[in-house]
């Protein structure tokens, strides 16, 4: 794991999405929101669970936008986050 991880200590989660990517490096991406519109991925690399280098700026429009948003397969998210978004919440 990169110093990333060690960025999100007392930071407060307020959200969760995973995606699945047919045919694209990496297949799989989950999604960590904080309440500051910071974010952080981790991703899977052949048998290997990583993290992006650094956290990045958006909250969850930015993550539903980044790579599409047909690759959604779970989101969950508290209030927060749905007061500062105009799309409805989903599950699959």
């Amino acid at each position: 794991m990169r110093n990333a991880v060690k960025e999100i200590l007392g930071k407060r989660i307020a959200g969760v999405v995973v995606k699945k990517r047919e045919e694209k490096n990496p297949p799989y991406q989950v999604f960590l929101i904080f309440s500051d519109k910071t974010n952080i991925e981790f991703y899977i690399d052949g048998n290997e669970i990583k993290t992006t280098s650094t956290l990045s700026e958006g909250g969850l429009k930015e993550v539903r936008e980044y790579g599409g948003e047909e690759s959604i397969v779970f989101e969950v998210f508290d209030d927060s986050i749905l007061k500062k978004v105009k799309k409805a919440a989903r599950s699959k």
